[in-house]
């Protein structure tokens, strides 16, 4: 028989350190593609700064939604 009885071990929270640097990571991301996009045509630059926009948006969602959820 197991030592703990606790059948549903608790998941470990996510610091403030963690969110801070999943931010910086994705505002980072965004600076890239700003940088990057403003090498190209105009037209596709404009596309791949908003294609890149979408993409962190809907990663900082998940992880905010991972963190905020009551679990």
């Amino acid at each position: 028989m197991s030592a703990n009885s606790n059948l549903h071990p608790a998941r470990p929270e996510t610091s403030g350190e963690q969110i801070f640097f999943a931010m910086a990571i994705a505002f980072g991301a965004v600076m890239v593609a700003i940088v990057a996009g403003s090498f190209l045509p105009l037209a596709v630059g404009i596309g791949v700064i908003f294609a890149v926009l979408a993409v962190v948006l809907v990663f900082v969602g998940i992880f905010l939604a991972r963190v905020l959820d009551d679990g």
